[in-house]
């Protein structure tokens, strides 16, 4: 699954917030593992709260603005990228739009 959301309003004189979000359905997936080998191979990532979910996340600050988070529990992987906003602002975004984006299969 992929998104993109924004909210704010530049024109009017607003922040626009941009946030793009790729999720995928991993079966018996390892969270320690898959934080391992991100803060391995994506250095300066700090692990962060997963919110609501658990599992595992981690957030990377890539430039002055740009930051990337992602989760990883034993059955889903989630990835927010945002061109505008702070690794610390997206780690809060990745906690509040995660239950509206992971959807649990009912079993």
């Amino acid at each position: 699954m992929t998104a993109v959301y924004e909210s704010g309003n530049s024109a009017a004189g607003n922040d626009t917030q941009i946030v793009m979000f790729v999720g995928a359905h991993l079966a018996n997936a390892d969270p320690n593992a898959a934080i391992a080998a991100f803060t391995q191979q994506v250095k300066g990532a700090k692990v962060v709260s997963p919110g609501p979910g658990g599992g595992k996340a981690v957030c990377f600050q890539g430039g002055k603005l740009e930051a990337l988070c992602a989760w990883f529990d034993n059955d889903s992987m989630g990835i927010l990228d945002s061109p505008s906003m702070k690794a610390d602002a997206l780690a809060k975004e990745m906690q509040a739009m995660r239950p509206s984006v992971e959807i649990r299969a009912k079993g």
